[in-house]
């Protein structure tokens, strides 16, 4: 066996490390889960659409992890400094699609974005 092989302080030094990482493992497991969709928004989908260039330049929104896709019909129109003041951590913008990266509260800020749009 490889521990009798091995020097009083080697085997020391071994059950440190060892105790370290059931450590780490054990408070790793014991974390809540942290992907609940209840964020505290910031802002309303108002302002949001403000910053898209309008409600009416807004023709579609969905939510992928922690991303925010818009489909909007003028590109011209959104502006990205409204968008980071809105808490928009990066903002990808490719043909008529722009990707607003606004973490865990993407879901969220997408389902009271459309259920305003729907109405």
């Amino acid at each position: 066996m490889f521990l009798s092989n091995m020097t009083t302080s080697g085997m020391i030094l071994f059950f440190i490390l060892f105790a370290i990482f059931l450590g780490i493992v054990i408070a790793n497991i014991r974390k809540p889960y942290s992907g609940s969709t209840k964020h505290k928004l910031t802002f309303k989908p108002e302002d949001l659409f403000k910053a898209l260039g309008g409600q009416d330049n807004v023709e579609a929104m969905k939510s992928n992890h922690s991303k925010l896709h818009v489909k909007l019909k003028d590109m011209n129109n959104f502006d990205p400094e409204a968008l980071t003041k809105l808490g928009a951590t990066g903002i990808m913008a490719k043909s008529y699609e722009i990707i607003i990266i606004f973490g865990k509260a993407s879901k969220q800020i997408s389902d009271k974005a459309n259920t305003k749009m729907q109405q």
